[in-house]
């Protein structure tokens, strides 16, 4: 009898475990699926917040999925499936760079007011991201999401994690190292006033340490930040601004006026019939230099097709280093990309020809067909398409860009020339084409340009950089050294 009550309390702990730890699972799933909603895979996924919840998920819930299952026979697809930290920090720096490009306050993203129909952050996910931030030492960034966290948090107490006290802690560390000391003593003061942090003696220390670092004639607003220094400071407010103008995407906007600019059916240069029959819609953009945009000039199945093969394809998108020789990752350009040749698929070689005879270039000193994807807060900050390296003055420089536009982005994503004053929207089947060269031969600083970062919606775009060999003959250089490119 005894051996059978021992039986029977050991079952009954077991089935007690269990319950316990299949309602954890339960909990774990119902929080994943009503954070995903009924909206649909791509439709979810289109905003950016959506996607830093996923990429949560993937680092957080589902690997405490993969613990609460205690299954050595998990198949090898469901840890691949998981993602590392560094993905998170991704994530967190992406919401940071949308923040600041759109003048877009944390707390606003993370109540739901950031861009239409907006899902909301919880206050531990904005203290998740504010913790990456400080991790990566972008202490202004930081301040920011650790101040909507504490707006957020349901009750001021230290009853849930993470507890108050240590998002003021967070706050005034990252408020000191963005130049409010001030304010990072305030802050201290309330923790050491609330008397329940569990290092006293650390917090003390600070106050000491920031009581000392502050002047008499220190005096900022109570939410004064200094913004880390950019190269370009001018260039870069010249870049959000114009990102800013086509914030809710009309299709092309400027800061300045343009009168002679028009639209025209273009029926290809000499020997052109195919287009002779089928003209093609063009939009002139500007005129000196000359920018234009065809309009329909991709089909729906060759969009989806390139889309499919970019995919297969795609790795982060790299920049050359000048000093190493090499190609690197850079924080100003994130994007994911792939490159296609003609031998990939007949709609490549296809559309390869296509830009070939409305530009009236010949291609086979061309680079390869370029396939991007600007995921949560991609971007590519100001520059230019040509090198500008002395020694590749004369070293078959890019003469000319093709960009074609494969989706229709929400918000954000448009393309901006910063000398211009021009935000250029992303339309689904269009393409845009300017020379990067003037005709004699030096680089047009006019066309500097930047991609602004996704707000909400997918971008997919194809370049196509066009070089000086082979089109010695297409693209005489002029008798006037200052001649400048009026057309197609």
């Amino acid at each position: 009898m005894e051996e059978e009550e021992i039986l029977i309390e050991e079952i009954s702990d077991y089935l007690s475990s269990e319950i316990h730890r299949l309602d954890k699972l339960k909990t774990v799933i119902s929080t994943i699926q009503s954070e995903r909603g009924s909206s649909s895979y791509q439709d979810h996924l289109s905003h950016p917040v959506n996607q830093y919840r996923l990429i949560r998920r993937f680092t957080k819930e589902w690997v405490d999925i993969n613990r609460l299952l205690e299954n050595p026979e998990n198949p090898p697809e469901f840890e691949e499936l998981l993602l590392n930290h560094d993905e998170i920090t991704g994530a967190a720096q992406a919401l940071s760079r949308l923040s600041d490009v759109y003048q877009i306050e944390p707390i606003h993203f993370a109540t739901g007011n950031a861009t239409r129909n907006a899902p909301q952050l919880s206050f531990e996910d904005s203290f998740k991201i504010g913790n990456a931030l400080y991790n990566k030492q972008e202490y202004y960034h930081c301040t920011k999401w650790m101040r909507a966290a504490r707006a957020l948090i349901p009750q001021p107490d230290n009853t849930v994690f993470p507890k108050y006290s240590d998002l003021l802690d967070y706050e005034a560390f990252c408020s000191s190292h963005s130049g409010n000391t001030p304010r990072a003593l305030a802050l201290t003061e309330e923790i050491l006033k609330r008397n329940d942090h569990s290092e006293p003696e650390r917090i003390e220390s600070n106050w000491r340490y920031y009581q000392s670092k502050i002047s008499d004639f220190d005096s900022f607003p109570n939410d004064y930040l200094e913004r880390p220094s950019h190269y370009n400071p001018e260039e870069r407010q010249r870049y959000e601004e114009l990102c800013q103008l086509g914030y809710d995407n009309e299709n092309i906007l400027r800061d300045n006026n343009d009168d002679e600019l028009s639209c025209y059916f273009f029926k290809g240069h000499e020997n052109d019939f195919f287009s002779r029959l089928g003209p093609w819609k063009v939009e002139e953009i500007a005129k000196k230099p000359y920018v234009v945009r065809f309009y329909e000039i991709l089909y729906e199945d060759e969009i989806d097709a390139l889309e499919r093969l970019g995919e297969e394809k795609l790795a982060r998108a790299t920049v050359f280093d000048p000093a190493t020789h090499k190609l690197v990752n850079a924080d100003y350009r994130v994007s994911k990309s792939a490159w296609l040749k003609d031998e990939d698929s007949k709609i490549v070689a296809t559309y390869n020809r296509r830009i070939s005879r409305l530009t009236g270039l010949d291609l086979e000193y061309a680079e390869q067909l370029q396939m991007s994807n600007y995921g949560i807060g991609g971007q590519y900050e100001p520059h230019f398409d040509y090198s500008r390296r002395e020694w590749d003055i004369y070293n078959n420089r890019r003469i000319a860009t093709w960009l074609s536009y494969l989706t229709t982005v929400e918000q954000g994503g448009g393309t901006v020339f910063t000398e211009l004053g021009l935000h250029i929207r992303s339309i689904k089947g269009s393409a845009v084409f300017w020379y990067n060269l003037l005709p004699n031969g030096s680089g047009d600083e006019r066309t500097r340009h930047a991609a602004c970062p996704v707000l909400r919606g997918n971008k997919w775009v194809s370049n196509k950089w066009i070089h000086e060999f082979g089109n010695e003959w297409n693209r005489r250089c002029r008798l006037d050294e200052e001649a400048d490119n009026l057309f197609l």
